[in-house]
């Protein structure tokens, strides 16, 4: 549906940085909980193409949530580049691992961008490198006929322009077990209060089994009922091309700065944003994990804190556990089975350390810090 390197000078402050990555300051910043370090941005190369609007509430919200993507851009470290949708960029698109519609497309634009919209459709179909796109509110081609191959290939949903004005409502978490199993939804609420939004209306609903409706709005909160009524409304979703395994995420949230800002009270869309980013750039579930946080097969330039000075490995199968020292010094090797708890002794020394858990599946490593 619709970067530095540390010198011996710099290691007090490249310990504090690592911490950073460790989500010390996720919560406080953003509100996501997410099960493991968003490690994988890190590597990535955002791309961000503004919506040109010089005034409103779309303007608002997007000037907004352009602030809360230079804060993620600090705390993870991913690379951030932007361009103005009324000159997107038709070259160079396949530099970017990412691509975002930050409030932005535009039916009066839609007759000058087909040199763009092809140099688009061919990254997104690209098999080369896994690619992302997210998108928000106005930027699914918000009109019938408005841009087709992006409602049939992504957002799965044709628009009309909706029928009330901004009003108030409550969207739900879907109940599908399946979809809640995804690892960046852990930890979003049931249920949330939109203060003011407009809720667009579709003609259809999903074209794909592979489409995944995360929330959906409770037509019955809303004070003036639509004119095309769905049960259910889906408000975001994602989905994975099985073909390209290129990632998608839409959420037709939200309408002004009023859900974006923290002065608001509100954290529900910036963590939504926030997750839709791990979402595309392949966060998923991974076959081994250590203190309840998935491990990659590639070294993340983040790291796991370990406060109680142990690991708690969690594989299918016998595995090998090695602790390495950032060098590659070998400080610890035991071996397992399925859930078991380990507590290294090289652990009483405070600092950074590599693991290795080594298994049928194939080998995976995690950064950690102990304090």
């Amino acid at each position: 549906m619709r970067g530095t390197k540390m010198t011996n000078a710099s290691k007090i402050a490249g310990i504090a940085g690592l911490a950073l990555l460790c989500g010390i300051s996720r919560v406080d910043a953003l509100v996501a909980k997410v099960s493991n370090p968003p490690s994988l941005l890190a590597s990535k190369r955002v791309l961000i193409i503004k919506g040109t609007e010089t005034s409103g509430d779309h303007y608002n919200a997007r000037l907004a949530l352009n602030t809360r993507f230079l804060q993620m851009r600090t705390l993870y470290g991913f690379t951030l580049d932007s361009a103005s949708g009324s000159n997107p960029p038709t070259t160079g698109l396949d530099n970017y691992d990412i691509i975002v519609f930050n409030y932005w497309f535009n039916s009066s634009q839609a007759a000058t961008l087909t040199t763009f919209q092809n140099a688009f459709k061919a990254w997104a179909n690209s098999t080369n490198k896994r690619r992302g796109w997210v998108g928000m509110h106005t930027s699914g081609a918000n009109e019938v006929n408005e841009w087709n191959w992006l409602r049939d290939s992504l957002t799965s949903m044709a628009y009309f322009v909706h029928s009330t004005a901004a009003q108030a409502g409550k969207i739900g978490r879907t109940t599908d077990a399946a979809i809640l199993a995804q690892p960046i939804l852990q930890g979003m609420v049931d249920s949330f209060a939109v203060p003011l939004d407009e809720w667009y209306e579709f003609n259809y609903g999903a074209t794909w089994p592979d489409v995944h409706v995360i929330y959906n709005l409770n037509e019955k909160s809303l004070a003036t009922q639509l004119g095309s009524p769905m049960n259910p409304h889906p408000m975001a979703w994602y989905r994975e091309n099985p073909v390209t395994h290129n990632r998608f995420f839409y959420t037709a949230l939200v309408h002004n700065s009023s859900g974006v800002t923290s002065a608001a009270g509100n954290e529900f869309f910036p963590s939504l944003m926030l997750r839709a980013l791990e979402y595309v750039a392949g966060y998923d579930t991974t076959a081994v994990s250590i203190n309840g946080n998935g491990v990659y097969k590639t070294t993340p330039k983040s790291c796991l804190c370990l406060k109680n000075r142990e690991l708690q490995v969690d594989t299918k199968g016998a595995y090998q556990l090695e602790v390495r020292s950032l060098q590659g010094k070998l400080l610890y090797a035991g071996h397992g089975q399925g859930q078991q708890t380990f507590r290294p002794e090289v652990f009483q020394k405070a600092g950074l350390y590599v693991v290795k858990v080594a298994g049928k599946s194939g080998v995976y490593t995690q950064r950690v810090m102990v304090q």
